[in-house]
């Protein structure tokens, strides 16, 4: 097949989709699509990556000036959010209330931009971080909050995953990238093996959701088709982490549907869990140099290593605690080396602490990581009520936090402005009131009852 015939069949099976998903009797108001945007940005690469076909390698970076391009179009989807929440009837002291610790730890980040030490790129990242929580208020304030949601997804899905395979197999310029010495890896419509292999984790588990919740309906074939396309990109990326956190999320999602009828009871399951793996994995990194993701990466046959990972969270830590209250400032440590100089002491030139909790402490200082820690607290909670009000709903939001708080132990995403995986945070973070008009709006019950 012709790289042409492809990308013809692609649009053609886009059309088609989109034809059978105008159907179904789901009221998705257009203002939707702004956060669908955001979620396919978050998910792929920059504007200017998509633009650079010829994957030309970039050196002398200035980490401090960022892309025009992609500022100006997030900040013009910021703005369009913004216009749409003002439209809306929105009881703002409720939803700061049940989100409390989450605007706390936002307006934290901002007051940090106080003592960074490149303020204008603080700035910067903080507006973006602005949009994530825009685009989440947007969905959650919707009249038809999961409904919503789920489109999202569904149509990243119906984009991305195609498409990613499509450019893997036909448009190698694109799909294709290389290692340092030379190796190629599937990269698909993202910039990495990792970052393919997280959206693809993210989305199989989103489909394999949708696929026990609705195994009777024979309209769940799409569901599975992509549910198995996800599956093999996840494999074909050959990202050990990905790969860990999506058995984990099985294991999670299969195990929390097994005690659907002792929904009481399911907190009390994941704050133990949550307890051990956080004990286990202290364990593990210092004394045997490994973390709970190796061992399950490690069972499937894979290899995967934290060398270099654990010298370089102590090298952090001992940096860290030079300014422990208060950290560097939101935004300002990992720009390029000119904040750490911890280049010449790793080779390997890291970009990040490759710890989500490290990154926050290293960046907010003591008090960010207090933040964190009861965002997490209050979510548990708030979950645990949710999935007896909704319980389809409360699973997936339940899932997609494990995952986050598990893939942040040996990698990084917390506070990171449009990462894929600090908006999953947000997602399932976030508590939004719900509406007297409101209810009936799970999107699976809906689609049950065409």
């Amino acid at each position: 097949m012709s790289p042409q015939l492809a990308l013809l069949l692609y649009f053609i099976f886009l059309i088609f989709i989109f034809k059978i998903e105008s159907i179904k009797k789901i009221n998705i108001p257009k203002s939707s699509w702004i956060p669908t945007i955001w979620l396919m940005y978050c998910s792929s690469r920059s504007i200017v990556s998509w633009l650079n076909r010829n994957r030309v390698v970039m050196t002398n970076i200035d980490y401090t000036s960022g892309s025009p391009l992609d500022r100006n179009f997030l900040l013009a989807l910021l703005i369009i959010g913004i216009i749409i929440l003002i439209k809306r009837k929105i009881e703002w002291k409720k939803i700061f209330k049940d989100n409390i610790w989450i605007f706390f730890l936002f307006f934290y980040m901002a007051f940090s931009i106080l003592w960074s030490d490149f303020k204008d790129v603080s700035f910067k990242r903080w507006i973006r971080a602005l949009g994530d929580i825009i685009m989440v208020l947007i969905i959650y304030t919707d009249e038809e909050p999961f409904a919503v949601l789920d489109q999202i997804f569904r149509r990243c899905a119906y984009f991305f995953i195609p498409l990613s395979i499509i450019f893997i197999k036909y448009f190698r310029n694109m799909g294709i990238g290389y290692t340092e010495d030379g190796i190629a890896f599937w990269q698909g419509v993202t910039s990495h093996k990792n970052s393919l292999g997280i959206l693809s984790a993210i989305l199989a588990l989103f489909f394999l959701f949708n696929i026990l919740i609705n195994w009777k309906n024979k309209k769940s074939i799409i569901d599975i088709i992509f549910f198995l396309l996800s599956v093999y990109l996840i494999v074909g990326s050959k990202s050990s982490t990905s790969l860990g956190i999506f058995f984990i999320g099985i294991v999670a999602l299969v195990g929390t549907f097994l005690l659907k009828s002792k929904v009481q009871i399911i907190s009390k399951y994941i704050i133990g869990l949550i307890i051990f793996i956080l004990i286990f994995q202290f364990v593990l990194v210092f004394i045997a140099n490994k973390s709970i993701i190796n061992i399950v990466v490690e069972s499937l046959g894979k290899d995967m290593t934290l060398s270099g990972r654990v010298p370089l969270w102590q090298e952090l830590i001992r940096v860290g605690l030079k300014q422990p209250f208060l950290g560097s400032g939101y935004g300002s440590f990992w720009i390029g080396n000119v904040s750490h100089n911890l280049w010449k002491i790793f080779i390997w030139r890291p970009e990040s602490a490759h710890s989500g909790y490290v990154d926050v402490f290293i960046e907010l200082g003591f008090i960010g990581l207090l933040f964190l820690l009861s965002i997490i607290i209050v979510t548990f909670k708030n979950i645990n009520k949710f999935l007896i009000k909704n319980f389809e709903f409360g699973i997936l939001k339940m899932i997609f936090f494990i995952i986050v708080i598990v893939h942040n132990i040996t990698e990084s995403s917390f506070t990171k402005p449009t990462n894929l995986l600090w908006f999953i945070f947000l997602l399932s973070a976030f508590s939004i009131p719900k509406k007297n008009n409101s209810t009936n709006n799970d999107p699976i019950k809906i689609q049950n009852n065409e």
